[in-house]
């Protein structure tokens, strides 16, 4: 089925494994909301997804954090972002605003902000599958393998900004 969240807040939530505030196994909507300080040990801080749809538009995402995708998680997934702000997330492993596993997983992120963004690989993106970005910036992410984005898929950037990103074991600010 399909669950649309609009104009709603998720804050401090927790799960043991995957998914903090959002475990998707539909089609998931988030409008016009703020989804921020949740924690999952696993998985996709705010929200885990697999094999299915996620669109945010107009919505922040912030302070969250996972072992992998601190805001998100996509296995499998096609992600569609718009006009929304990923900042403060964190990954203890990969992706520390998102983490899009998978070359099936197809990622689109659109006039958006993905700032401040912390992991070891790709600490605003970690991409294994075919991603697109467009009017955006990405500014001040932090990692020690790509520090705006680990790529290991298809990806490409139009008409973005990327400013003082940062990693520590190579001198580019992505691979």
């Amino acid at each position: 089925g399909t669950l649309t969240i609009n104009n709603v807040t998720l804050n401090n939530n927790k799960a043991a494994d995957d998914g903090g505030a959002i475990n998707n196994e539909g089609k998931l909507i988030i409008k016009n909301s703020n989804i921020s300080n949740n924690t999952a040990s696993g998985w996709g801080g705010a929200i885990f997804d697999e094999d299915l749809q996620l669109t945010i538009t107009n919505s922040t995402l912030n302070k969250n954090t996972a072992k992998y995708g601190g805001a998100i998680h996509s296995y499998n997934g096609n992600i569609i972002i718009t006009n929304s702000t990923l900042n403060n997330n964190k990954a203890s492993d990969n992706g520390g605003a998102i983490h899009a596993e998978t070359s099936k997983t197809n990622l689109t992120i659109t006039s958006s902000t993905l700032n401040n963004n912390n992991a070891i690989y790709g600490a605003a993106v970690f991409n294994s599958g075919n991603m697109t970005i467009k009017n955006s910036k990405l500014n001040n992410n932090n990692a020690e393998y790509g520090g705006a984005i680990y790529n290991d898929g298809y990806f490409i950037a139009n008409n973005c900004i990327f400013r003082y990103n940062s990693e520590t074991n190579y001198d580019t600010g992505s691979k």
